[in-house]
């Protein structure tokens, strides 16, 4: 199976802010998003948008049988601060 992670840093073209695109893409066998989003023994798709929703993103997921999936999150851009940015902000 193919898979392609893309992550761009753009300005979004009504605010001037910067966000990240992350865009993962595969050509697997796909599935009908409806009914994943209905399964109650798994929780992936439903953690994956909330956790994009905390921190203030958007997210986006597309699949069709037989042709695969993809899935866009877009998220503020935020300025490193403080010691977080030199990798000692743990």
């Amino acid at each position: 199976m193919r898979l392609r992670v893309t992550l761009l840093l753009r300005e979004n073209s009504s605010s001037g802010k910067e966000e990240l695109h992350l865009e993962i893409q595969d050509w697997g066998v796909g599935f009908v998003v409806e009914a994943k989003l209905q399964e109650t023994e798994r929780v992936g798709l439903h953690s994956m948008a909330e956790r994009v929703s905390l921190i203030g993103g958007t997210y986006t997921l597309q699949s069709v049988p037989g042709e695969g999936t993809l899935i866009l999150a877009v998220f503020p851009a935020l300025e490193p601060t403080g010691d977080a940015f030199r990798g000692k902000g743990k």
